[in-house]
Formats: C-alpha cells, sequence, structure tokens
C-alpha cells in the first residue's frame, strides 16, 4: 500500500503540471476538455472514453494518449496504460513526462528492467528530474541493488532533500538497513559547526554508506537530521575505515547506516549505535 500511494502521488503531480500546460496552449478540443474535466473528479472511466473520442479526431496528439494513458493507469489498467503512454512517445520522443509515467507502470507491473528504461530516458531529457531519480532508487531497491538505490539517493539530495528523505522513509520500510558503528576500525568525529551551535540544532543524522571489499566507503548520504549537522555527518562518515565483511571467504561489499548523535553543550558530538 504505501508503494502504491507513493507513487500515485508522483502521477498526480505530474498530470496537473501537464495538463496546465495544455490548457494554456488553447487547444480548440471539446472531447479532450471534457476528458479533463472528468478526470479532475476521478471519473477515470468516462475521461478514458473521452480522451480516445478525442483521438478518433486525431490521433497524433501526443498530450491526448499521455491523458489517456494516466486514465488507465488510475484504473489500474496497467498494460493499457504502458501502450498510450508509448504511443504519446511515439509522437513526441522526447515527451519527459511520458516516459516517467511509464516507469510508474512498469513498476508496479513488476517488470523492474523496463521501469529502469524508462526513468532513464526520461533522466536522458532532464538528468535532473527529480521524480524519475525517486523512481529510480525504489526500482533498484526492487531489484535488490542498495549500492544503486544509495546512488539514487545521493543525486536526489543534491537537488530535492525533501524528496530524498521520502525515498529513505520507502527503502526503510522495505528493508533493514544496519547500524555499522560498532564495526569500525576508524570512525571520524565530525566537527560540531559553530552555525549549528548558534542555532542549538542538536540531534541524530543517520548517514547511509556503501562500502567496499577493502572497508573503505564508497558512497555516502545523510538521510536525516538537522540540515545544520547533515554535511559535517557525512564528511566524517565518508573517511570511516571498516574491516573487510567475508562471505564464504571472500570479501564483499555492504551497505548500512552510520549515525551520529550531537549534543549542543558538546565540542564534539557523542557517536555511538543507535539501540
Amino acid at each position: 500500500m504505501h508503494r502504491t500511494i507513493t507513487f500515485l502521488a508522483v502521477l498526480t503531480f505530474i498530470f496537473t503540471s501537464s495538463a496546465l500546460v495544455h490548457a494554456q496552449a488553447g487547444i480548440p478540443d471539446e472531447d479532450f476538455q471534457k476528458g479533463m474535466n472528468l478526470y479532475e473528479t476521478a471519473r477515470f472511466a468516462e475521461a478514458a472514453e473521452a480522451f480516445k473520442r478525442s483521438i478518433k479526431r486525431d490521433n497524433k496528439n501526443a498530450e491526448t494518449h499521455y491523458y489517456l494513458a494516466n486514465s488507465y493507469f488510475r484504473m489500474y489498467r496497467d498494460r493499457d496504460a504502458v501502450k498510450a503512454y508509448k504511443q504519446a512517445i511515439e509522437l513526441n520522443p522526447n515527451y519527459l513526462l511520458a516516459y516517467n509515467n511509464l516507469g510508474t507502470a512498469y513498476h508496479r507491473l513488476g517488470d523492474f528492467r523496463q521501469a529502469l528504461n524508462a526513468y532513464e530516458e526520461a533522466l536522458r531529457i532532464k538528468p535532473d528530474y527529480a521524480e524519475a531519480i525517486f523512481g529510480l532508487g525504489v526500482v533498484y531497491l526492487e531489484l535488490k541493488d542498495k549500492d544503486a538505490a544509495l546512488k539514487q539517493h545521493e543525486r536526489l539530495a543534491a537537488i530535492d532533500i525533501e524528496r530524498a528523505d521520502r525515498l529513505y522513509d520507502y527503502i526503510n520500510n522495505k528493508i533493514s538497513l544496519p547500524v555499522l558503528n560498532g564495526k569500525a576500525l576508524s570512525l571520524p568525529e565530525p566537527v560540531y559547526p559553530a552555525l549549528a551551535r548558534a542555532a542549538h540544532a542538536s540531534g541524530v543524522v543517520f548517514v547511509w554508506v556503501s562500502i567496499d571489499e577493502t572497508g573503505k566507503v564508497i558512497s555516502a548520504s545523510a538521510v536525516n537530521g538537522h540540515p545544520l549537522l547533515r554535511p559535517v555527518a557525512l564528511a566524517a562518515a565518508k573517511l570511516a575505515r571498516f574491516s573487510p565483511t567475508m562471505l564464504n571467504g571472500q570479501p564483499v561489499k555492504i551497505t548500512g547506516i552510520i549515525t551520529y548523535n550531537f549534543h549542543a553543550d558538546a565540542t564534539n558530538p557523542a557517536i555511538r549505535p543507535m539501540d
């Protein structure tokens, strides 16, 4: 249920934004406008019929196919949605929103590889498109590639902290990331920033890390905590070193969490695993 709600929320935003663009274009099509009105009142089956009538009149309008696909998606007719999104893309090969929502439909169908391809195409068109990066992170998690999911979180954190936090919440609900503090050979303490102290910023910061076969941190992303404390926690986490993790006698990559607990009345934060 959590996954469905997340993706429906993303799709609603995309639909509304694109609808405004279409309305501003002043396209004279009574069936199209009727379909839009029906969609906005959650009458998706009727909206789909209106969009299909519009397509019969003009089957070269990419946006009408896109909105038909959105209607199908809302009715959980995901295979029909995929066909309609593809038609929109065929008519407009740079249709960012259609690629993004195609990834969403493929995700719900369980076709994660096709979902990855669709999201990557969206990012080819707009490399900093947060919705597609979010989708990639979730799909990589479905494919059990935690390292790749972490990289998407890093990308999101640089452009959209709120959405990056949503991605971490989603991931945290799906898998358990171990706390790694106790496994560290070296765990440098972050310096408490003067600005953070002046603001009385305190509390726990979680840094999600990927560690290679030698025990070196190769990627990291702060996933929660006060905004003034995240950068120093992230910088410290990148300097941590761990003993190699062995599996069947071979060193392997691992991912997990380093926690930093900042106290406003201390020179440096105390660092400890969470209970």
